[in-house]
């Protein structure tokens, strides 16, 4: 009897044992499985933003942003669209931008995105002849550069007839000789006129297919829009534009 009294006992102790053992086991597994899940979750994209239109009644310039009248005079103004507010650009035979400095590692964010409308196309414009150099919307990046180098700039514009996809050298590059300005046709012509659209270019692959290297860093961007040398008028509206680390 004794004997088994004794069997029982360390029967009783073992079992009181295991049960820790197999509660710290159990909360373990679990641990592990939320790690292995978060690890599996796809990374929040980091962004930067570049634009952020405000309605402004005092002023129609985006704060941070300087705005540079080139020919004639500029009519920009913020309006009330189905999405919030935007910036509205309108060239009647004339010429303007809004530019500002930014500071942008493209090796950790290379996708660029914006929103965008044109609803006004400057008759026979065409970025490769400098008489008929206009658009309506144009998103100009430049990139860092040593004191020697000459300043290259990737112009993402609206064209009038060059195919979406088109890279191709501009005539403002070749008449400047300290830019090297190329261009890519992200939209084209009157098929998506009078619709907001949103966008995004990889501008690291961009930027190595025009220049044959890999860039560094985006130190300034651009809007502008021309219509001084086709006598005509072009219209765009802009949205919100950013930086992300994914698309």
């Amino acid at each position: 009897m004794l004997k088994e009294k004794h069997s029982c006992t360390i029967d009783l102790v073992t079992t009181s044992l295991q049960r820790p053992c197999l509660l710290i086991s159990f909360i373990g597994t679990i641990i592990v499985s939320l790690c292995l899940h978060l690890v599996s979750l796809p990374a929040a994209a980091e962004e930067i933003p570049v634009l952020e239109v405000e309605e402004q009644p005092d002023q129609a310039t985006p704060r941070g942003w300087e705005l540079t009248t080139h020919d004639g005079s500029a009519e920009l103004t913020t309006t009330r669209e189905e999405h919030g507010p935007a910036l509205k650009l309108h060239a009647d035979k004339s010429s303007f931008s809004i530019q500002k400095e930014i500071d942008v590692d493209l090796r950790l964010t290379p996708w660029l995105i914006w929103q965008w409308k044109v609803t006004a196309l400057p008759k026979q414009g065409d970025f490769t002849r400098t008489e008929q150099d206009d658009q309506a919307a144009q998103l100009i990046l430049a990139f860092s550069k040593s004191f020697w180098e000459m300043q290259k700039s990737i112009s993402y514009v609206w064209g009038n007839t060059f195919p979406i996809g088109t890279m191709d050298d501009t005539a403002a590059g070749a008449l400047l000789p300290l830019l090297d300005l190329k261009a890519v046709v992200v939209r084209s012509g009157e098929k998506d006129m009078g619709v907001w659209i949103s966008e995004s270019r990889n501008v690291f692959e961009d930027y190595k297919q025009l220049y044959g290297k890999e860039p560094d860093r985006v130190v300034g961007v651009r809007i502008q829009i021309n219509s001084q040398h086709t006598k005509t008028q072009a219209e765009s509206l802009w949205g919100r534009i950013a930086f992300r680390s994914n698309q």
